[in-house]
């Protein structure tokens, strides 16, 4: 497996004032349908609150802040390699860790 860095200073940092794509109706009714996440063959639409949720933060600022943290980290070069199978890992950790408490 190809470990890469990964550049933080180069995400687009998260706003929930950023300019949003325009869904359609169906888009949004599809949406409302299912819990807020629409999964195509090439796209995932995820709500604002679905998408904190996923990541484990209840609000923008908790987010913000953490995300902060990181920008942080890597202007100072404390860097990890890209590890997706690590980083599912703790995803799936966590959300075990929420559905238990």
């Amino acid at each position: 497996m190809r470990h890469l860095r990964f550049p933080l200073q180069q995400l687009a940092w998260y706003n929930p004032s950023m300019n949003r794509p325009a869904l359609t109706d169906e888009q949004e009714r599809a949406l409302d349908e299912q819990g807020g996440i629409v999964e195509g063959e090439s796209f995932v639409i995820l709500r604002t609150d679905v998408f904190r949720e996923l990541l484990g933060f209840d609000t923008d600022d908790e987010l913000r802040q953490q995300l902060q943290i990181g920008f942080d980290q890597a202007d100072r070069g404390q860097l990890v390699d890209w590890d997706p199978q690590r980083i599912k890992a703790e995803g799936r950790r966590r959300l075990q860790q929420r559905s238990h408490a």
